[in-house]
């Protein structure tokens, strides 16, 4: 590669970097996008075969992603090679000039994405179509005497996760103001507190609500246990 080709490709680098978001981001996330980026460069039948929108826009993210790491971490080691007047800051260009027409393509599909992904199958959509006492109707034919019944009646009242049941809950009752306490820790949520909520309380107020309801159960079954304050 001659000089004034270099050069070019060097410009046309700080040019793309100057337009390009810095992003900040944790080691982990961006071993995750480099190592999901690197499989959508190599293959890019992946964010065609994407089957919702999720999973295609989570490629696509951590394709540019790489794309972008590459170019910058490109034009660095050139420029270092290039003030220690190393004999193979050419050759970092080269790759340089790979990076930037990966570049190119990663701007070229932006702009072609799918518009047919599968419907996401979330729990809040199913949970609308069920009718307005399900949770009653099935309450009523939980074996009571079965050991997992508190998990349901919990399950049932709060939504707790069965990841968070896993870490353990915290259950109190206020007999002044029959109130039901339940802590729960969260599953989703990061160590950093970035995202998610690490420690949720739910207070049910259970003063007249039937006894056979699945708060009063779990009142009673608070009330059992040898160390119930």
């Amino acid at each position: 590669m001659d000089t004034k080709k270099a050069y070019a490709v060097i410009k046309r680098a700080r040019q793309i970097l100057k337009s390009a978001k810095s992003r900040d981001v944790l080691q982990k996330t961006h071993q995750d996008y480099m190592n999901l980026g690197a499989r959508v460069i190599n293959d890019k039948r992946l964010l065609k075969e994407a089957r919702t929108a999720n999973t295609y826009y989570k490629r696509l993210s951590a394709y540019n992603y790489c794309v972008d790491y590459s170019i910058r971490s490109l034009l660095a080691k050139q420029d270092r090679e290039q003030k220690s007047k190393a004999p193979g800051w050419t050759g970092t260009v080269k790759r340089l000039e790979r990076a930037i027409r990966e570049y190119d393509e990663a701007q070229a599909i932006k702009g072609d994405k799918p518009t047919d992904f599968e419907p996401k199958q979330s729990k809040r959509k199913h949970v609308r179509g069920l009718p307005p006492q399900w949770t009653q109707h099935y309450w009523e034919n939980v074996d009571k005497g079965n050991k997992y019944a508190p998990v349901i009646a919990l399950l049932l009242i709060s939504g707790v996760r069965p990841a968070e049941l896993q870490k353990g809950v915290q259950i109190t009752f206020h007999e002044k103001h029959v109130v039901l306490f339940v802590t729960i820790w969260g599953a989703k949520c990061r160590g950093d507190g970035s995202s998610g909520q690490k420690e949720r309380v739910v207070a049910f107020d259970c003063e007249g609500l039937p006894p056979d309801s699945p708060e009063m159960f779990l009142v009673r079954h608070y009330l059992a246990q040898p160390n119930a304050a």
